[in-house]
């Protein structure tokens, strides 16, 4: 049977796409009034809350540096390839050691914030601040089994 994901009942059950109605007919494409009437009301899932939010950022900034960092692992490979053959580095290898070390110091640092930490390290950012969202309860969307 199929779902539509965007209704559900007072027991949680997700609306069938094909409604049958008290008549018996079935719609295949049946409106929010439709619904209503066999008790299915319009839901969607809750918003993630703001540890959720904080975690997410803090996850996207470590990515972010880790792929900088990814990004200059030709340079060190170049290095090394030059000093196995005896020829002088094509970079400034202490220059490219500070570049390297700042991030990967940056990497750490995001790795050990808890989120509050990383919250007020970052205010304005992208979470939420009010707790009061109705059907909060910290789940992400990809947290939900819709076919359950």
């Amino acid at each position: 049977m199929k779902y539509n994901y965007n209704y559900k009942n007072e027991r949680g059950d997700y609306a069938p796409k094909v409604l049958t109605l008290e008549d018996g007919r079935q719609v295949i494409n049946p409106t929010e009034a439709m619904y209503a009437e066999a008790g299915y009301l319009p839901w969607t899932p809750p918003q993630p809350s703001e540890s959720d939010m904080a975690e997410q950022e803090r996850m996207a900034s470590i990515e972010s540096l880790k792929m900088q960092l990814a990004e200059t692992d030709y340079k060190v490979i170049k290095v090394a390839e030059c000093a196995a053959v005896g020829e002088a580095a094509p970079y400034d290898v202490a220059e490219l050691h500070r570049e390297r070390q700042a991030l990967r110091d940056q990497i750490n640092a995001l790795e050990q914030m808890t989120n509050e930490e990383y919250n007020e390290a970052h205010p304005g950012g992208n979470v939420i601040k009010d707790e009061s969202i109705e059907g909060n309860d910290g789940l992400l969307p990809e947290d939900y089994d819709y076919d359950a």
